[in-house]
């Protein structure tokens, strides 16, 4: 059950500083760094039985950089990467008497996250790409006690688009190139124990667009 009765007002105070533009118009780049402070952040707090409540955090504590750079090669080849670094903590919760989490990693939530693609869009034919795309999430803890780990996950996939004829183009996929076991989301709890969800398995998709 999920209980959100007498909850505060979460109170964020945010500090962001960013940068982006443009070298010689062949690389662009963004990036982004921020210092998070909330105070009554809402929270679920999973209590023995395995049922969960909303409840008030007494404050979090989020800070990170992002970055991304996208930079056009040679042969209509263009390579984008992009990462992040990230902590988020309790600093107050004590959800329930004798239960105290201030100085954890939140669960769910990765430190790093990156990905880095290759396209090709021939500028001789105008509508048509081919991409390879590889997607990092670091590993994270399952549960707000940091007592177990997910060890995250790596996956590529590939996408293409050709047209055949004025208004239409074919168009194909595939999700999960190497076929990596991984979960889209992992959590624990004393009263289950530890539960993924699966993510997909290698898949191929194939289409026709019409404009």
């Amino acid at each position: 059950a999920l209980s959100s009765l007498d909850l505060k007002p979460v109170i964020a105070d945010n500090v962001e500083f960013g940068a982006s533009g443009r070298i010689a118009d062949r690389v662009s780049y963004e990036l982004a760094a921020y210092h998070m402070r909330k105070t009554d952040d809402l929270l679920g707090f999973t209590r023995a039985d395995g049922s969960t409540e909303t409840v008030n955090a007494g404050e979090t504590l989020h800070r990170g950089v992002e970055a991304g750079v996208t930079v056009a090669l040679p042969a209509d080849l263009r390579l984008s990467v992009a990462g992040t670094l990230a902590r988020h903590t309790f600093e107050e919760w004590t959800p329930r008497a004798g239960t105290d989490f201030a100085g954890k990693l939140m669960d769910g939530a990765p430190e790093r996250m990156g990905s880095v693609s290759l396209n090709w869009l021939p500028s001789w034919r105008a509508g048509t790409f081919v991409g390879v795309e590889m997607q990092h999430i670091g590993p994270y803890w399952m549960d707000a006690d940091n007592s177990h780990r997910y060890d995250g996950h790596t996956l590529v996939s590939i996408r293409a688009e050709a047209p055949v004829m004025s208004r239409v183009a074919l168009f194909g996929r595939v999700t999960n190139l190497l076929d990596e076991r991984y979960a889209e989301n992992a959590n624990y709890t004393a009263a289950r124990g530890e539960e993924f969800a699966p993510g997909m398995p290698r898949a191929v998709y194939l289409g026709v667009r019409y404009r």
